[in-house]
């Protein structure tokens, strides 16, 4: 009973340093394909320098939502707006 108890704890530490190491080696190529990323995630490249992350250079990687929603609220005290915000459009059920 050891030996399959200890073969699968083997199999299953070898599944998680694979699993560990194919990580790290994307890491290390996505780290490698951007020639300048300042102070960004390793996701994202600023390649021109512009100090704004640039767009995936892979066009499968790119997000198009059907709705983007940005708010701004202008106050120092948020206990103003504390309501407005709650959902009441369609938008918002999905």
């Amino acid at each position: 009973m050891s030996i399959v108890t200890d073969t699968r704890l083997a199999g299953g530490a070898a599944a998680a340093l694979f699993g560990l190491s194919a990580l790290l080696a994307g890491t290390a190529a996505q780290a490698q394909d951007c020639v300048n990323r300042g102070q960004l995630d390793v996701m994202y490249c600023d390649a021109n320098e512009d100090l704004v992350a640039d767009t995936p250079s892979d066009p499968s990687k790119l997000s198009n939502p059907d709705t983007l929603v940005f708010a701004y609220t202008p106050v120092e005290d948020p206990a103003i707006y504390e309501d407005i915000w709650e959902p009441s459009s369609s938008i918002w059920k999905r």
